[in-house]
Parts: C-alpha cells; structure tokens; sequence
C-alpha cells in the first residue's frame, strides 16, 4: 500500500499488512492524494500546483501538470487486463489446449481449432466472429457478430451481439540501460531492480529478481533456465522489456514465497511484430506467471506450455497441449511437463511412422484472415536410435526446410513447423512435402514421404 504524508512532505510505502514501511519518495512540500498504475509500474500524486509521477519505487520523479490551483485529489482511468485471461486487438488463436479457465475477449476474430478433447470454462467474446472446431468443450457463454460452433457451448450463444471494441493499454518508451547480463550455463546471478542492456541466461542458469521496476533491452530465458521472483515484500514487480521476452523450452518461474499472487508480476513488451514475428515466446513445456502486456506483438504460448495470469497483445497464439487459466483461477497445473520425444511405453513402438501432420490443411500466415496459424505439428516414430533428418520440399523437389537434422533416440518425437522457409520468409499457400529419413547402421536408410497444404 501507500499513501501521502503531508506534514513531512514524503510518500511512503509497507505492505498490506502494515510491515516493512519505507520512503520511496521524500522532499515534496505538501503532497496528497495518490494513485497506482500497477502495470506501467508509476504512481501519481499532487502537490501544491502540481501533479507529479514516478515509478513505484520513487525514482525518475517528473512534474506532468504544473499551475497555480491548489490539486487534492487524483483519480486515473487506467485498463485493467485482469478481466480477461487473453484479450486481443486483433485475434486469438487457440489450437488444441488442455483444460483452460478465463474469460476470452478478441477485437476481430476468436478461433479454437480443432481441439483435443479441450474444454475451457469462461465466456468468450469477439467484435467480429467466434469460430469454435469440434473436440472443443466452452463451459460459459459465447457472444459475437457471427458463432460458428462445431463443438459443445453450455451457456447462450448470442450473434450480431454489438461487441464494443476493448481497448488495450498505451505503454510508455522504455528508457533500458546499456550494460548486458550473462548468465551461463547452470550458473545463479541476481540483479535488483533497475536498468540493464541485454538479459540472456543459459540453458540451465538461473536469474533472480524481486520487486521493484526493471527496464531491459531484451530478456531471453535459455532451456531449463530459472527466473525466480521474490516477492516476499507484497509488493509489485514490473519488467519492461524494449524488445523480444522469450522463454526457452521447459524454462519455469519461481515464486518466492510459492504462495505469492501472480498478479503482482507484469512484463510489458513495447516491440512492435514485424511480419508476424512473436514478441513473446512462452516457449515448448515451459511454466510462467504473471500479466504479459505486448500491444503491438504477438504473443505464443507454445506447445504444452504453461500459463497463470493473463496475456493482452495485438495476437494471441495458443498451441496444442498448452493450458492456460487466470489470476483468480483457484485450478492447479497438472504434474510438470514430461519429454514428449520418448514414447512412455517402449514396448509399443513395433515400427518407423510418420503421422500426418496436424492441423491439416493450415493457414498461410500472409494470407490468413485470423492473423495466421503457421503452426503445424509433426510426428514421427523411431523404432531405434538413428541420425534423422525430416526436411520440407515443395513439388519441384527443392528443400524449403530442414526441421531435424540430428540424431534422435527412439520413441515418439514431435517437430512444430511455422509456416516459414530456410530464409525465415512465410511460405506461400500450396501443397508441400515432408520427408522422414532415418540412417541406421548397416542397413538401409529408412525414408517415409508425406503431403500437407498450406491454404491462401
């Protein structure tokens, strides 16, 4: 909490429970009344003449209104995403997610694809249309221009509802600093709140912060890297990042104490997409908490992935196995992400596979009236260890990409494609190729083709 004190001309700070009080900001003349914009990471206050802002931890203090009238009081209009688990300014893409929880909005359109047996529980609405696929159970309402459902939708489904437009936060340029942060692989570093340059940890490493404001350049969290946050102050951490949030694959959050809200975690992201690039990965198994707020970028949670909180972005991208609930969901994840490239049971594997790929056909993102669905899983069994290689041809027989180029050990093995070529350019719609060859040691190589379409 905090609050003014008038008499000694400073602004103090404790938590809700009256403990560890402190003075972020002091030497004001008269201030009074405040107010919190908890996801930029300011507070605003009057003086005598004047308006004032700072970031929460009182630094970077600026005059915003200055004048002779006397100012009491203070009150700010400022968007909450809290409401909604995703909103979107364009679309929400939700392709084959575990059991999910949250109200869904979307200022264009609102898509689950074919699900997985997938059931969400909140209401969802969409300016434009709301497009549900079947194996998908909604446990709420569904309100749009247009409700296209192939699945199951318990509460009332209401078209040409007259959805008003929800606007999303304006974030403020983000001033990071110029020194870069290494931490290597299976190493511990921690940095208090403040400004920094490049943020990147390891495969394995891990970062510690608490709360307080940190403005970076960019933060990319490694494979089984660690991001722990102490919040045991009760009081709010904001990251602003000026450029690409990407967690790698199985990466996690910590939450020091465990229990701590995750409403107390914002990361706000002020890159723009350029070419349906992600500003935010949330990457393959990986565990994260908190507000994730990027405007003018994509945001994926990626495949079996995991999210509490709540994501407000241009495009929101959910892929298959994912779950995601909200801030006041009381759910619990499942048991922690398993290695999906070993089959549980060996004894099942009796033979080389390649599985069509799914969803099939797929979305050109260059062309698609839902901001693209580049995304399509791959999967192949392995009989035996083998050097693999599982390459994208069009039908001229020339290599449009090579997905796995490595030797695998046998088992199920999932490969996601994104729709784009060995230059990083969006393909364009047609049929393609997708070919398996597996080396084995004396004996012949084994070879398995299949075909997937790419729609305009």
């Amino acid at each position: 909490m905090y609050w003014t004190d008038f008499g000694a001309g400073t602004i103090q700070r404790a938590n809700l429970n009256g403990t560890s009080v402190e003075v972020p900001v002091t030497g004001l003349s008269n201030p009074s009344g405040i107010a919190l914009d908890i996801a930029a990471g300011k507070m605003y206050w009057t003086d005598p003449g004047k308006i004032h802002r700072a970031n929460l931890d009182g630094t970077s203090v600026e005059d915003l209104v200055t004048g002779p009238q006397v100012r009491l009081g203070i009150a700010l209009d400022v968007l909450s995403v809290k409401p909604f688990v995703l909103l979107a300014d364009e679309n929400v893409e939700i392709n084959g997610q575990v059991n999910s929880d949250g109200d869904i909005h979307a200022n264009n359109d609102l898509v689950f694809y074919e699900g997985n047996k997938s059931q969400h529980i909140g209401n969802l609405t969409a300016v434009d249309d709301i497009i549900i696929k079947k194996k998908n159970k909604i446990i709420g309402t569904a309100a749009g221009n247009e409700v296209e459902n192939e699945g199951t939708i318990t509460g009332t489904i209401t078209e040409n509802a007259n959805i008003a437009a929800v606007p999303l936060p304006i974030l403020l340029d983000i001033a990071h600093g110029d020194d870069d942060i290494a931490v290597d692989a299976n190493n511990t570093r921690t940095l208090a709140p403040g400004d920094y340059g490049e943020v990147k940890v390891e495969k394995g490493g891990k970062l510690k912060l608490s709360s307080g404001t940190y403005n970076l350049e960019c933060l990319e969290m490694g494979e089984k890297s660690t991001l722990s946050i102490d919040l045991t102050s009760g009081l709010p951490i904001i990251i602003n990042v000026d450029e690409k949030l990407a967690f790698g694959k199985k990466a996690t959050m910590k939450l020091i104490p465990a229990t701590a809200s995750t409403s107390l975690i914002t990361f706000n992201i002020d890159e723009d997409a350029a070419d349906g690039d992600n500003v935010v990965v949330i990457g393959e198994g990986s565990k994260v908490f908190g507000s994730f707020i990027a405007p003018d970028g994509t945001v994926e949670i990626g495949l079996k992935a995991r999210l509490k909180g709540a994501v407000c972005a241009e495009n929101i991208r959910v892929l298959k196995g994912a779950r995601f609930m909200h801030h006041s969901s009381t759910a619990k994840f499942p048991k922690e992400f398993e290695e999906s490239e070993v089959a549980s049971d060996q004894s099942s594997v009796i033979s080389y596979q390649l599985e069509q790929n799914y969803p099939n056909p797929f979305w050109s993102e260059a062309t698609s009236r839902f901001a693209g669905n580049p995304s399509t899983e791959i999967n192949f069994t392995l009989l035996e260890a083998g050097t693999v290689k599982l390459q994208i041809y069009d039908l001229l027989g020339n290599v449009v990409k090579t997905l796995v180029n490595e030797s695998r050990r046998a088992g199920r093995h999932e490969v996601i494609w994104n729709g784009r070529n060995r230059a990083g350019e969006i393909v364009a719609g047609g049929v393609y190729l997708y070919r398996l060859t597996v080396e084995r040691n004396g004996a012949a190589p084994v070879v398995m083709t299949r075909k997937m379409t790419v729609l305009k």
